[in-house]
C-alpha cells in the first residue's frame, strides 16, 4: 500500500513553497469486494496535499476484502500519509518571500489559512512543537480548547511565551484541540477563519486552562495587519 502511495502523490509545489509539513489522514471503506468506498480526509493539513492524498487512495486497485467466519465483510481504515520536505523545512525568508509574490490586498482572499499562519511565523524566532514535548515533564496538564464555527475552514495555533515555541492544534468539527499541554502558562492564541469567504484574523492573549476559548474578535486581513502582527509575534518573550 504504502509503495504504491509513494509511486502515485506528488508534493504539491505551492505547499513546498510554503512550508508546508505534516500528515494527511484519509478514512476510508473497503466494501465486500474490495473496491475502495467512501474515501475522505478525516484530518488534513492543506487544501493541495489533502487532495493529493484523497486522490490517491482512490486510486488503489481491488483489495482482497476482509473475512469474518468464511465471510467477506466491508471494514473501515484510516491511512496516514506524511508529507515531509526533503533537507527539512523551506527557510522562513524563503517563505516569506514566495508569499508576498503571491499574493496581495486584492488576492489575499484566495490564500489559505495554513499559507497565511506560515507568513506570519516566517520571520521570528519561535520554533515548532507538538504535545510530545510535556510527556516528561512535572506538572499539571490540561486539554485547550479553542471552538469556531464548524462550517468555516479555520487554522488555529498557540505560541507558547516561556519556551518561544508555536504548537498546531488538532481540529475536529468546530473545536480545535490542543492535547495535554501544561497549565497557567501564558499563551498568545493565533486563529484564521472565514467569514463571507474572506480570511479574518483573531489574536489573544490568556493563560492555558481547561476553558474552552470562544471569545476572538476577528479582523479582515490586508497585508498591513500581517505585517504588523508579525512584527508583535516577533516580540514575544
Amino acid at each position: 500500500m504504502m509503495q504504491f502511495i509513494s509511486k502515485n502523490i506528488k508534493y504539491p509545489n505551492i505547499a513546498k513553497e510554503f512550508g508546508i509539513q505534516g500528515t494527511v489522514y484519509i478514512r476510508f471503506t473497503i466494501d465486500r469486494d474490495g473496491n475502495v468506498k467512501d474515501a475522505n480526509v478525516f484530518r488534513g493539513i492543506d487544501p493541495d496535499c489533502d487532495r493529493e492524498a484523497l486522490n490517491a487512495v482512490l486510486q488503489f486497485p481491488k483489495f482482497k476484502p476482509a473475512q469474518v467466519k468464511g465471510e467477506n465483510v466491508h471494514i473501515t481504515y484510516t491511512l496516514p500519509i506524511n508529507f515531509r520536505l526533503d533537507g527539512g523545512i523551506t527557510k522562513s525568508s524563503d517563505i516569506k518571500q514566495n508569499f508576498e509574490n503571491t499574493y496581495s490586498d486584492s488576492t489575499i482572499n484566495m490564500a489559505h489559512s495554513n499559507h497565511i499562519t506560515s507568513y506570519l511565523f516566517s520571520t521570528t524566532q519561535l520554533g515548532w512543537i507538538n504535545c510530545d514535548r510535556f510527556i516528561f515533564e512535572k506538572g499539571e496538564r490540561v486539554d485547550l480548547i479553542v471552538k469556531l464555527d464548524k462550517k468555516a475552514e479555520s487554522d488555529v495555533k498557540i505560541v507558547f511565551h516561556g519556551i518561544k515555541s508555536i504548537m498546531p492544534s488538532f481540529p475536529t468539527n468546530d473545536k480545535h484541540t490542543f492535547n495535554k499541554i501544561p497549565k497557567g502558562e501564558m499563551i498568545t492564541i493565533v486563529a484564521i477563519k472565514n467569514i463571507a469567504n474572506k480570511p479574518h484574523l483573531a489574536i489573544k492573549e490568556t493563560v492555558t486552562s481547561t476553558q474552552t476559548e470562544t471569545d476572538f474578535t476577528f479582523q479582515p486581513i490586508t497585508m498591513e495587519t500581517l505585517k504588523s502582527e508579525m512584527k508583535k509575534l516577533d516580540k514575544i518573550n
